[in-house]
């Protein structure tokens, strides 16, 4: 997936967009998004995800879920075993951020 970055007028920082497709029984957990603030969209199948200390949720097509600067993706997984699924994610991160960065923890 290659993110597409553009800058807003309205955002100083910058604005970063990228779509993932996740196949099934694929997990990207592990990582968190140091400065970007996550806006996702689940555009087919379902996704699991936990993150920090809280529970795991899955979101279904059409449902959308954001994340806070600084979260951590303890599951970030497709939640279908046999189905693939979609989602749009949407970072607004200051321009020269990375997107994410592998967990220290």
């Amino acid at each position: 997936m290659e993110p597409t970055a553009t800058s807003a007028p309205n955002s100083p920082g910058g604005f970063n967009r990228a779509s993932a497709r996740i196949s099934a029984a694929t997990s990207s957990a592990g990582r968190n998004a140091p400065s970007a603030f996550i806006y996702a969209y689940v555009l087919s199948g379902s996704i699991r995800s936990k993150v920090d200390d809280g529970p795991a949720k899955v979101y279904e097509e059409g449902e959308d879920f954001f994340e806070e600067p600084g979260a951590h993706h303890v599951v970030s997984e497709n939640a279908s075993k046999t189905r693939p699924a979609r989602m749009l994610a949407v970072f607004i991160v200051n321009a020269g951020e990375p997107l994410t960065k592998l967990d220290d923890k």
